[in-house]
């Protein structure tokens, strides 16, 4: 397991919300808070990996597919820790967060001007095909990016991990860290909702499946 540097309280003084999918079907249950968006065309992908569901966009470019939650999930001075199991399907054309964000920005931009903290890979902006590391401190501010060593490849299932604490990010891959960002962050008091998206950058269909996602905070 991967090295927290960041002090997080012990789990039975924190909320703990998921939100799984259901197997062989095409519906989620949602445990501690308000089942998030399921948008456009979604189907069951379950597999030898666990239980999926599978989200395809238009095949229009700038159109988007995914699961996501409202804005008001969580903020970062409340140490948010925000998991979920993701498994590419599509790595061509495609912008693909994994995260947590203030609006609905990201949609139209690989550095969309919001407060936010995400696993990114873009094709437009990232010229090697690995996930990235995002940190957003609002409308206007560059973003801060660190490349990870880890592929961005298709049918390759990965526990994406993003803890936030009163002075840093840290960004976990399967229990391994990342990353850590200090310089640049979300406002502290900042509400955050999380998401898992897949924006198509072609005029084809592209996918991305998901199959549980978990919200920790106090």
């Amino acid at each position: 397991m991967g090295y927290r540097a960041i002090t997080i309280p012990p789990l039975w003084t924190r909320q703990e919300k998921q939100v799984c999918k259901n197997p062989g079907l095409t519906t989620i249950t949602a445990a501690g808070m308000t089942a998030p968006t399921i948008d456009a065309t979604q189907s069951s992908a379950d597999d030898a990996d666990g239980p999926w569901i599978n989200h395809a966009c238009v095949g229009t470019a700038g159109f988007e597919s995914g699961v996501i939650s409202t804005f008001f999930a969580c903020r970062r001075d409340w140490l948010a820790e925000f998991i979920a199991t993701v498994k590419l399907v599509d790595v061509t054309a495609v912008r693909l967060w994994v995260g947590l964000f203030s609006s609905s920005a990201y949609g139209s931009s690989s550095a969309p001007n919001n407060h936010a903290a995400a696993f990114r890979y873009a094709t437009d902006v990232d010229g090697t095909a690995f996930w990235r590391c995002v940190t957003i401190a609002g409308a206007g501010a560059a973003a801060q990016v660190t490349v990870t060593n880890v592929p961005a490849a298709a049918g390759v299932k990965h526990t994406f991990r993003i803890a936030c604490g009163a002075a840093s990010v840290e960004f976990y891959i399967d229990d391994v860290r990342v990353a850590t960002h200090s310089t640049v962050l979300p406002v502290s008091s900042t509400y955050l909702g999380y998401l898992v998206k897949v924006i198509t950058l072609a005029a084809a269909i592209k996918n991305v499946k998901w199959g549980r996602l978990v919200l920790r905070h106090k």
